[in-house]
């Protein structure tokens, strides 16, 4: 969960705490909070739970408090807390990077650059499969 304190990260959905560094103009590490966890499912009462809910909406506080509240920097190092992994471009078939697009809105020139492009296919990739290598 290094990534997160990289200082190229970018908060792409700040609302449910959702990253990307772009690794390459054709892959993408992406992370997000793992909602599904005990720890962060609505009914829980845990300090990863506050944390989540007093910080969504806030990824730049969130980075910034870890480097100074200690339950912070834990709730971002705990990979099992986060759904994260790396994404190519190359691993996407053209029809499914398609549907992709499609499904969120977008076509093949709605975008200015290639690696746009990618990145947005690969974050709906990353949103509709939620890959994670728990690390």
């Amino acid at each position: 969960m290094e990534n997160l304190l990289n200082p190229s990260i970018q908060y792409t959905d700040p609302d449910t705490l959702q990253f990307c560094l772009p690794l390459s103009d054709k892959e993408f590490w992406y992370c997000e909070p793992n909602c599904c966890h005990d720890k962060l499912l609505p009914e829980s009462d845990s300090t990863e739970r506050i944390i989540y809910e007093m910080l969504g909406g806030y990824p730049e506080e969130l980075i910034r408090l870890s480097s100074v509240v200690a339950e912070v920097k834990e709730f971002i190092s705990n990979g099992r807390l986060w759904c994260s992994g790396d994404i190519s471009i190359d691993d996407i078939d053209d029809k499914e990077q398609l549907e992709l697009l499609q499904a969120y809105g977008y076509s093949l020139d709605s975008f200015s650059t290639g690696a746009e492009r990618n990145q947005i296919i690969c974050e709906s990739y990353f949103e509709t499969y939620c890959t994670t290598d728990f690390s």
